[in-house]
């Protein structure tokens, strides 16, 4: 959960430091984009826990533990309506009927910011404090994420290469370029913006390195699909991003 928390919280923070310096219209256009996949990553995220995490989490823990879940939830509440602002005015100024201001936007995010920062690190603090809880099988939470997270990876056609093993490299590239093309129809403008924003945020550095090379945790042929086909969609975006996508942090832009 900290990974991904860490993730929002510098996709922020990289809208937030660049978002005054920008006067050329692609610039705009880029970092508009870049700011759409930023909102719609956080709602994917938000969406899953209510409709899937924290239910299960409040069926299992004790009943001096109970609440979580709609804890959650009104915390999630806080900041909506924030976020919801500075969606619509995202959304006006893409579509031209309103002219892009920096300081304006600024102003959007000191609106709703703290409350989403205290709630990304409440939830990592609920989690930790419920570790004694011996209700909760958190064997089970993992495995529920995990289907979901092939739920979401069989909705863009890539399960088939989550499932590889080495041996099956070889027959793996044929049916790569074999069904490409059909990945590409199945692949929505949502996904296609979420897990590109996931690589190019995910600092591989964070807490030391202990994490691993590499998040989302695809193994490193799925991850390589990505970086050659789908971060290319839309390379002007990831400009603004905190990391490459190699997940190195780099120095941001228009900073």
């Amino acid at each position: 959960m900290a990974l991904i928390h860490n993730i929002l919280i510098r996709g922020l923070n990289s809208i937030y430091n660049q978002c005054l310096n920008l006067s050329s219209p692609q610039d705009i256009s880029d970092f508009l984009t870049y700011c759409t996949c930023w909102s719609l990553t956080l709602r994917s995220h938000h969406r899953t826990e209510e409709s899937v995490y924290f239910p299960l989490l409040e069926s299992m823990v004790r009943s001096e533990n109970k609440g979580v879940a709609e804890k959650n939830h009104e915390e999630h509440e806080r900041f909506l309506e924030g976020l919801g602002r500075f969606d619509e005015w995202i959304g006006e100024a893409q579509k031209g009927e309103r002219e892009y201001d920096g300081g304006e936007l600024r102003r959007l995010i000191e609106r709703f910011a703290r409350e989403l920062e205290e709630h990304l690190r409440s939830e990592v603090e609920v989690l930790l404090g419920l570790e004694r809880d011996e209700g909760v099988d958190w064997e089970v939470l993992g495995k529920t994420m995990a289907r979901e997270s092939k739920r979401v990876a069989d909705r863009v056609g890539l399960s088939m290469f989550s499932n590889a093993s080495f041996f099956c490299l070889i027959s793996l590239s044929v049916c790569f370029i074999m069904t490409l093309r059909n990945i590409w129809l199945n692949l929505t403008m949502i996904q296609a913006r979420e897990v590109p924003f996931l690589i190019v945020n995910a600092d591989v550095t964070y807490e030391g390195g202990i994490h691993g090379p590499r998040f989302p945790p695809f193994p490193w042929f799925v991850g390589q699909i990505f970086r050659w086909w789908y971060v290319p969609q839309l390379k002007g975006a990831w400009r603004f991003a905190s990391c490459d996508d190699y997940g190195m942090p780099k120095e941001l832009p228009f900073a």
